[in-house]
């Protein structure tokens, strides 16, 4: 047995490895669920140390994702799609507890955007240590959320809406 401790999830056997990890943590006053998810059964430490810094750097990944969508909005791209499919399937009357706390003097575009958070973060460390970040403006309101892809280097390798 070959243990190892990772932050948030505590110590995993590396010879012995599940395929899914998960735990359930606070980022800016919501909860969040980060997993990860293994193909093989073994790692290396080389490539867990990797996922250790990726855990350690949590916050880091979180600010640049939170920035490209900041940055990204009123551009015709991925977060403006995102917001227009809020605006055409989800009525005033269902979004509107969710914008209460919002400045009622942006535009709703805006508010929309305000109140998007994290949801998710998924690490794949088989799949060259690859970090999934999933955000969205309610889990029960709709499905579909907004997924930024980064590597280890905490750079952002693309953005997209799915289910």
């Amino acid at each position: 047995m070959t243990t190892y401790t990772l932050p948030y999830f505590g110590e995993i056997d590396l010879k012995s490895l599940d395929e899914y990890y998960e735990v359930k943590i606070a980022i800016q006053g919501k909860t969040i669920k980060i997993d990860i998810n293994f193909e093989e059964e073994t790692i290396s430490k080389k490539d867990i140390d990797i996922t250790k810094s990726i855990l350690e750097r949590l916050d880091d990944f979180y600010k640049v994702a939170q920035t490209a969508i900041i940055n990204d909005f009123g551009k015709g791209g991925e977060v403006d799609e995102y917001i227009e499919y809020i605006e055409e399937y989800i009525s005033d009357e269902e979004l509107a507890p969710y914008l209460k706390e919002v400045d009622k003097n942006l535009d709703k575009k805006n508010q929309i955007l305000s109140i998007i958070y994290l949801k998710r973060v998924g690490l794949y460390p088989d799949d060259d240590n690859n970090v999934v970040l999933d955000f969205t403006i309610s889990s029960d309101l709709l499905h579909y959320v907004l997924v930024i892809n980064m590597n280890a280097k905490c750079e952002i390798e693309n953005m997209c809406m799915e289910s």
